[in-house]
């Protein structure tokens, strides 16, 4: 399981505790689901800025790949670079998409 998804089902775990809490009148039980869904939602965030930066380095590797194939005129060295800067921008593709979906859940 991804940190985003353990992120998750930890904010969800806790939305539930929290409503399970005020529905009872149970303040310990309420505050350990706002504790939860808080830590839920700084898994999540830290997943997604680590997967944002694990695609602009990849990125990054390709142009300097890329770069560098062209300067030494090596095909292949030039289409590494490519597909590595083709890969990190899926990367950071992604991780727009979730949070623009993480978004809209809210």
């Amino acid at each position: 399981m991804t940190e985003r998804v353990k992120g998750d089902v930890q904010y969800a775990s806790g939305a539930a505790k929290e409503a399970a809490g005020a529905a009872i009148g149970n303040e310990q039980l309420k505050a350990e689901g706002t504790a939860a869904k808080v830590e839920g939602t700084a898994r999540v965030e830290a997943a997604k800025a680590g997967g944002r930066a694990g695609g602009t380095g990849t990125e990054l590797k390709g142009t300097v790949k890329e770069a560098g194939g062209n300067i030494l005129d090596n095909q292949q060295m030039k289409a590494e670079g490519k597909t590595d800067k083709a890969t990190g921008q899926g990367k950071c593709i992604l991780c727009l998409i979730y949070v623009c979906h993480y978004l809209l859940s809210l």
